[in-house]
């Protein structure tokens, strides 16, 4: 489903190491629901009210931006009307965060029973009764829960028939539903190579050196490296650090299972 403005990953969250050899790799990529930017926030204004010196002396990155660049990402696709952040509510381990980023873009704070849609359009209940249009979605909430109608039937924090809004271009959601293929451990191999073909560039940062068995190269070396954790989909080492990899005996049977399927 194309979306309006081609936008897909309005917010991205990143994973990054900085190796023995002082070279920064990316270990993930987080596009679906990222989460945590409010605790640095807390952190590093706590810490300017601490020791405010340091910030004076020294070359630190100012990141007190964050909000206002989150509030103007979703006005760049509100389709008219208010801007919400979706909640599952004040039980979810990351509700601070969706409360403090409400107070921080001006943001309406909302849960389900808060929106309703009417001829394909979203709307926000308000105390006296009336409804007021949603523009642009910023949920906290994963895709199979978003809208009982058209994903998970049991999901009891949902909005039912949000996704016809989105698919009429009449509300925006952040992050597009389906982004979780993107950042799918099994996709994260190919993301420099699709990096050179669709743009024609190098990535600016690497990926931690990655091994997918699918193919002979890579299935040698998980062959030749030693009995390490596991991991599902490929084997992550970063120089000086093993960040996860393939067991002998797992890439034994990954082999074994492959050659039986053909």
């Amino acid at each position: 489903m194309r979306v309006k403005q081609q936008i897909y990953s309005h917010i991205s969250g990143i994973d990054l190491v900085q190796a023995k050899d002082g070279v920064w790799y990316i270990l993930e990529d987080n596009l679906r629901i990222p989460s945590g930017a409010s605790y640095p926030l807390i952190a590093r204004e706590l810490c300017r009210m601490a020791s405010p010196a340091a910030f004076r002396e020294e070359s630190v990155r100012d990141n007190r931006d964050y909000a206002a660049l989150l509030r103007e990402t979703m006005d760049n696709v509100n389709r008219g009307g208010i801007n919400v952040i979706l909640t599952p509510g004040r039980y979810n381990a990351a509700y601070f965060e969706h409360s403090y980023f409400a107070e921080k873009t001006g943001a309406v704070l909302v849960q389900n029973t808060d929106l309703f849609v009417e001829n394909n359009i979203l709307y926000m209940k308000d105390y006296q009764g009336g409804k007021t249009r949603v523009g642009a979605v910023y949920r906290r909430i994963s895709d199979e829960y978003l809208d009982p109608l058209t994903f998970l039937p049991e999901s009891l924090i949902g909005v039912p028939h949000i996704m016809d809004a989105y698919r009429a271009g009449n509300t925006a959601i952040i992050n597009a539903p389906g982004n979780g293929v993107a950042d799918d451990k099994g996709i994260y191999y190919f993301v420099p190579k699709m990096i050179k073909y669709y743009l024609g560039e190098e990535p600016v940062l690497r990926n931690a050196p990655t091994y997918l068995p699918y193919y002979e190269e890579d299935r040698k070396y998980v062959f030749s490296v030693g009995n390490n954790a596991s991991r599902r989909n490929a084997l992550h080492a970063v120089h000086g650090t093993q960040q996860g990899a393939f067991s002998r005996a797992a890439a034994a049977d990954y082999t074994e299972n492959r050659t039986l399927r053909h």
